[in-house]
């Protein structure tokens, strides 16, 4: 429900084979959410996991995505069925799950985003049926994106069985935990893992993603197949800003300092 009028959603454009590039929210700011939403990414993801953002505060924010450029996407804190359910119930179509290491994990979360028989979402009437107004249909939506996070060396043995869960909407690489996870030094060894995961992704039919905080690591990714990017970090972008215009001021100082001598 959160889309310009006649926009297709999230998981549409991925079937189709777009290539998708967003970025990433962790402070708890209606007004920078709402900034970055109108500019022309496709998606930003809210993240409840690391960051300031609450169930609550999703809530909040939400309606700055209904005539916004981008979509709104959920990292979850945890696996928790009762969590997705309700980010659901807010009318939010696209969720990402946390260190999901084996396939049993993988379809208890694209369950929990299902009605039965498919799965075991609770029905409420709330802002996604239209707090009851309009009858709201209980069938698989195809619209709607479950993704998993593939951030553990147990998730990467485990993979095959992972992307061969029914109704899997994306894998989304951790980069930083899947390194610390395989005791790898540096981007560059963890590519190989980047590359086979990205492959395998293609075998299965479901949609890669990933995220990069510096635009060198987004190239790297999106060279080895990233069809769904997250580039930067809200916190990142302010700190990156603040730090351009203080080092521009250090150097306007220190050439009137100069000048003062001269």
């Amino acid at each position: 429900m959160y889309a310009k009028p006649g926009a297709k959603s999230v998981r549409a454009r991925l079937a189709d084979g777009e290539r998708l590039i967003g970025t990433w929210a962790c402070m708890r700011s209606h007004a920078a959410v709402e900034l970055l939403a109108e500019l022309p990414f496709d998606f930003v993801i809210l993240d409840l996991q690391h960051g300031e953002l609450s169930l609550h505060d999703v809530l909040e924010i939400a309606p700055v995505f209904r005539f916004a450029c981008a979509a709104p996407v959920i990292r979850m804190l945890d696996h928790s069925a009762a969590n997705i359910g309700r980010i659901l119930d807010f009318g939010i179509e696209n969720v990402i799950v946390p260190t999901v290491n084996t396939e049993a994990a993988a379809r208890s979360c694209v369950q929990a985003s299902a009605y039965p028989p498919s799965g075991f979402r609770s029905f409420g009437a709330f802002r996604a049926s239209h707090y009851g107004l309009l009858e709201t249909s209980t069938a698989p939506s195809c619209d709607r994106m479950m993704g998993v996070q593939i951030e553990t060396a147990e998730a990467v043995r485990n993979l095959d069985t992972i992307l061969a869960t029914p109704d899997l909407g994306l894998a989304f690489l951790g980069p930083y935990d899947l390194r610390v996870s395989m005791g790898l030094p540096s981007f560059d060894a963890l590519e190989p893992t980047v590359k086979m995961i990205a492959d395998k992704c293609r075998t299965h039919g479901v949609p890669f993603g990933t995220m990069a905080v510096t635009l060198s690591d987004a190239r790297r990714w999106l060279e080895l197949g990233a069809q769904f990017i997250s580039v930067g970090v809200d916190l990142d972008i302010l700190k990156s800003g603040a730090a351009a215009i203080e080092s521009s001021l250090a150097q306007y100082r220190s050439g009137e300092r100069q000048r003062a001598k001269d």
